[in-house]
């Protein structure tokens, strides 16, 4: 992926940084709790940057569902199971599954702005239970491009 400041004319590659991490343990926690992933991204130039995350959330409890939120922050990343920390990132997802043991395909996307060039940030997720059960993150995959 290729882009052209327009302020300056100049020509840059705008960062672009992604990964499958594995699968974090659940939590029945209806608090957000960190998922772990451990992503990393350090913007270049505008500080400004788009994140995307497909996730499938489990549920093992009829009528309940999963919170998913992207969230990013500098320093140690967070562990999994790890009280929610960082900026919080667009819109919590919120999924509700009808019968137990199933599971939904979910996008978390957000626009930041007024990160700080050349500095490195993490990403995670935080997820919750929405009301009970255990909430169950896996097939994650994530992408973070520089705008």
């Amino acid at each position: 992926i290729s882009g052209s400041s327009t302020a300056l004319g100049a020509s840059y590659t705008p960062v672009r940084a992604s990964a499958t991490p594995g699968n974090p343990t659940g939590t029945t926690s209806t608090t957000q709790v960190m998922a772990g992933i451990a992503g990393s991204f350090t913007p270049v130039t505008s500080g400004a940057v788009i994140i995307l995350v497909s996730v499938q959330t489990f549920q093992n409890t009829a009528t309940d569902g999963c919170q998913v939120q992207a969230r990013f922050g500098t320093g140690a990343a967070p562990v999994n199971g790890a009280a929610a920390t960082g900026t919080a990132a667009g819109q919590a997802v919120n999924n509700t599954l009808m019968l137990a043991n199933q599971s939904i395909s979910s996008a978390v996307v957000a626009r930041v702005t007024g990160l700080t060039p050349s500095t490195a940030y993490w990403l995670d997720l935080g997820f919750a239970a929405v009301t009970a059960g255990t909430c169950s993150l896996f097939n994650i995959s994530w992408t973070v491009i520089e705008t």
